[in-house]
């Protein structure tokens, strides 16, 4: 008996360490999501040489680290929800590593923000801001993203 209680606390642990997605305000975000303007961070610029990996909204502004790279066309952002909504895209959480490449913010119809991520593809890490947690997505899932960030 002590056997099959250790087995079952291990397996539950387990899930909750491996499983990570996204909260269901950051989900709900991503689904009423009308346009999502895609963004670059930029290191060579004089003010972001040394940056601390900032998130993309600051002080309810762009921070002038990120510069517009395009808006995501209606088949990106249904792509992007089809990655960011699915829970096989995670993986366990390797949170030692963070080095914003890009970022998304998103709208709703009327083209107010309802939400942002930014993204260290680097480390196959990315910062919702209505989840404020880190996640680890897949290299699969990394593969998909970056066909959306070029």
């Amino acid at each position: 008996m002590k056997y099959l209680l250790v087995i079952f606390l291990v397996s539950v642990f387990a899930n909750v360490c491996l499983s990570q997605q996204l909260g269901t305000k950051a989900e709900n975000s991503l689904k009423q999501a009308r346009f999502i303007d895609l963004y670059k961070m930029q290191r060579n610029t004089h003010d972001c040489l040394d940056s601390k990996d900032p998130p993309i909204i600051d002080n309810n502004k762009v921070d002038s680290c990120f510069h517009k790279v395009k808006a995501l066309s209606v088949a990106e952002i249904n792509t992007l929800r089809e990655i960011l909504l699915n829970k096989d895209c995670y993986q366990k959480a390797d949170l030692d590593c963070f080095a914003s490449d890009f970022g998304l913010i998103i709208f709703d119809e009327k083209h107010i923000i309802t939400g942002y991520t930014t993204f260290s593809l680097v480390c196959n890490n990315l910062y919702m801001s209505d989840t404020n947690k880190m996640l680890t997505i897949t290299d699969k899932a990394k593969r998909r993203l970056r066909k959306i960030f070029r």
